[in-house]
């Protein structure tokens, strides 16, 4: 795949980019700005209100772009990076990892597309497709669709537990249920159950096997060439390391390293955020992002770890983010243009 040295860095209003430190703090876009022509890249900076005022201004061009947390912003992003694919653009990261960014369901389905099975998932479009039916093995982890970090996650021991999670986001409000009423028994008797079917809301959801006796898991943050660890304890009597605040930075062990490599690899992205924990069996990824990914690992480490022919070599340094997201986005056009690997 041959690429041209035309690239642009699209932003949210006010030349936001996420994410630094802070969800709501931007990354140094003018440094990054810099780095890329440094490069060698012919670089614009542009916002997705100024893109969606005239899509066709950008075309054959490499676009590195960021996400947000907004759910109906996202939306909107979604249709500008749509329409720049359309001009023949390349997204950077890919489509895919915006798609999957705090969805959790198209997370599974990605999970299935790269082979990766250890703590596989199951998504459902709602209760009423069938989820009582269901061989489902309880304890089971509940997952809603949208989230991040902890938000939305609960440990649901039997299919009536299961059920009164979903039921209350699956409620016809009342100035609907009794419009229902009125259509089932008073007007249009003969369709009011088929009205009732298509008006009723439904709550996405995954669930995915329970890892008993959980004593942590690992942020570990693949950029370019290395690969970024943290330790997260989980909070006593909880099942979850994410948002837990028990922090701390180890020397990561070979498998572990190993197997985050091999997950970051498959994916063919410029940066991975997976949280990876350990079954006893070995290890396992719980879920990943691939944009708009808390830094925190990276930022506040002291060090990273490089894969060669020999193993593992730990460097020990201090890094900037804007600096190694540009360096990865670079390896990674080196790697895309010469085919896959």
């Amino acid at each position: 795949m041959n690429f041209v040295n035309n690239l642009v860095l699209v932003t949210c209003a006010g030349h936001y980019f996420g994410q630094g430190i802070k969800a709501w703090i931007s990354m140094d876009v003018e440094a990054m700005h810099r780095l890329f022509e440094e490069r060698g890249f012919h670089t614009s900076i542009l916002e997705y209100d100024e893109l969606a005022e005239d899509i066709q201004k950008v075309k054959d061009s490499i676009i590195v772009y960021s996400s947000t947390q907004k759910p109906g912003y996202k939306d909107y992003l979604e249709d500008i990076l749509l329409g720049l694919l359309a001009q023949g653009n390349h997204l950077i990261p890919s489509f895919d990892m915006f798609r999957a960014h705090e969805n959790k369901g198209y997370q599974e389905i990605l999970r299935q597309l790269n082979g990766i099975p250890e703590v596989s998932g199951t998504y459902y479009s709602g209760w009423r497709n069938g989820v009582d039916q269901k061989d489902i093995v309880y304890p089971v982890v509940l997952k809603s669709v949208v989230g991040s970090r902890s938000a939305g996650v609960k440990l649901i021991r039997s299919k009536k537990e299961l059920q009164s999670h979903i039921a209350p986001y699956e409620r016809l409000p009342l100035r609907w249920k009794i419009h229902q009423l009125v259509r089932k028994y008073l007007a249009f008797k003969e369709d009011g159950e088929g009205w009732y079917a298509l008006i009723t809301p439904r709550h996405r959801f995954v669930l995915q096997r329970f890892i008993p006796n959980l004593q942590c898991d690992y942020k570990v943050l693949g950029v370019g060439e290395a690969l970024y660890v943290l330790k997260r304890d989980v909070r006593p009597n909880d099942f979850r390391a994410s948002g837990s605040g028990l922090l701390s930075y180890i020397d990561a062990a070979p498998a572990l390293l190993d197997y985050a490599w091999n997950v970051y690899s498959r994916f063919r992205e410029p940066f991975l955020s997976m949280d990876i924990c350990d079954t006893g069996k070995g290890f396992a990824l719980i879920e990943f992002q691939g944009v708009h990914f808390g830094p925190y690992t990276l930022q506040e480490s002291n060090c990273h770890f490089v894969r060669s022919a020999v193993g593992w070599t730990k460097v020990e340094k201090k890094v900037i983010l804007e600096e190694e997201i540009v360096k990865a986005v670079c390896h990674h056009l080196e790697l895309m243009s010469t085919g896959p690997t």
